[in-house]
């Protein structure tokens, strides 16, 4: 049985807007990420997501709540006692185009974190750990002193893939690594992720809106709206069975490979999304919700255990 990684206990984040509003990007959530495991984190666009993933790496501080890292605490700590922890805990960016300074070159933005944390000592010590860290991610080592601009966008993201696994991390944040990417060059970094994740013994948080790559490379799945944690459980299991109406809902607006199926009537979610500055009583997914009852807007439900699945609906816990 694998061991626990990483814990999040009731993680909150709130964005001021002014003196009375804010935004309220994550509320209260609650998991496990298990060593060795890709953990994928779904929902529409604006649910969290993002905002979960950073905080998981303490790029982002919570505003309550725990994240703790092999049994210790790294919320709230001061830099320099954070540092130890900022090598095992690594974010792959979305934009490949974006996420890479434009001014350095390849050589200096893959050795970037080896200087920064003083893992290598001499300039030739240096220079062999970024080419076998390009040859790890599939790099051409006489690209060493290329700039970004003179790079596709896959090969971009494997500069950006090659940073992250510089300093031999634990836990990757993997946000939307491919939603920028062609489909073909999607398949190829979803690969080498795999790879790496065998060969390194990594361990993944993918966030992503796309469920099809979802279902391909992830162990479990957390559905989140309105930034809490609607439906979490194996990635199978949620997919063929599928208990929150929501998750039901994410599912049924993904068109099916087969062409014979896409006749069938989509169901399609009723109403304007709620506004994360203030949000409904209850379940926060009610106003949208074929099944809401007076109880979901008078109670928020718990996360409940049905099976190896943990669900937050009243109606699938009656």
């Amino acid at each position: 049985m694998s061991e626990t990684l990483l814990e999040v206990h009731g993680l909150t984040k709130d964005f001021p807007l002014d003196r009375r509003r804010c935004v309220h990007a994550v509320g209260g959530v609650t998991l496990a990420v298990d060593e060795g495991e890709t953990l994928a984190i779904v929902g529409e666009s604006g649910c969290g997501k993002s905002t979960l993933g950073r905080m998981l790496i303490g790029a982002l501080p919570p505003t309550s709540g725990e994240v703790r890292f092999r049994g210790h605490t790294i919320t709230g700590l001061k830099e320099r006692d954070f540092a130890p922890y900022r090598r095992q805990l690594q974010l792959v960016f979305q934009d490949p185009y974006a996420s890479l300074d434009p001014r350095m070159k390849v050589r200096d933005l893959i050795a970037e974190p080896l200087v920064t944390h003083k893992v290598c000592v001499t300039k030739d010590e240096v220079t062999q750990r970024v080419l076998g860290l390009m040859e790890a991610v599939g790099l051409p080592t006489d690209y060493l002193n290329r700039y970004p601009h003179q790079f596709s966008g896959g090969q971009r993201q494997r500069i950006g893939i090659a940073r992250a696994i510089a300093l031999d991390p634990a836990l990757i944040v993997c946000d939307e690594p491919v939603s920028a990417l062609d489909v073909s060059v999607q398949n190829q970094i979803l690969n080498l992720l795999s790879e790496l994740q065998e060969r390194r013994g990594l361990t993944y948080v993918f966030i992503s809106h796309d469920l099809s790559v979802v279902r391909h490379v992830s162990t479990r799945i957390c559905v989140m709206f309105l930034g809490k944690v609607m439906e979490i459980g194996p990635t199978e299991e949620v997919f063929c069975e599928a208990r929150h109406p929501y998750t039901q809902f994410l599912l049924d607006s993904v068109l099916p490979p087969d062409p014979h199926l896409r006749d069938r009537p989509m169901r399609l979610l009723s109403g304007e999304p709620p506004s994360p500055v203030d949000p409904p009583s209850g379940c926060c997914f009610r106003t949208r919700c074929p099944y809401a009852t007076e109880r979901c807007a008078s109670r928020e439900p718990e996360l409940r255990r049905e099976g190896s699945v943990r669900v937050a609906c009243h109606r699938v816990a009656e």
